[in-house]
């Protein structure tokens, strides 16, 4: 069975942390997802939204090495064992839609915290917050 992740925010292709999904993940298409997107800090975080019109943009990975992968990077999101709850993200699984219109599911990390306050992406995509 494939395992797939979707990102939204700095592991993408583009950006910053990307390098980390190199090795164990293969890249199938850019893609959406339910919910609404954030920015508690320079980063994102998005959250389960009940509005269908409520998309998050980015991409999804096929899993190579499940395992080693996603150990890495609940490190990298500070939601394994070995940090102290409430964390900031969690790891859930979610349907996405892949820009030819196929679903399927994936795990994500979702924003753990409260979004008062927080302003939100209104387009749902980080790259476009920085282009800007």
């Amino acid at each position: 069975m494939k395992t797939y992740l979707f990102v939204y925010g700095t592991l993408r292709r583009s950006l910053s942390h990307h390098n980390r999904l190199t090795v164990a993940a293969e890249f199938i298409s850019l893609a959406t997802m339910q919910g609404k997107l954030y920015l508690p800090a320079t980063y994102p975080g998005a959250i389960d939204s009940d509005d269908n019109d409520d998309r998050v943009a980015g991409e999804v990975y096929r899993i190579i090495n499940e395992s080693c992968l996603l150990e890495s990077l609940d490190d990298y999101e500070a939601c394994s064992p070995r940090y102290q709850t409430p964390h900031e993200y969690c790891r859930v699984q979610r349907p996405v839609q892949l820009l030819d219109g196929a679903m399927l599911t994936a795990w994500v990390y979702l924003y753990n915290w409260p979004v008062t306050n927080l302003p939100i992406v209104p387009s749902g995509d980080f790259l476009h917050c920085i282009q800007q």
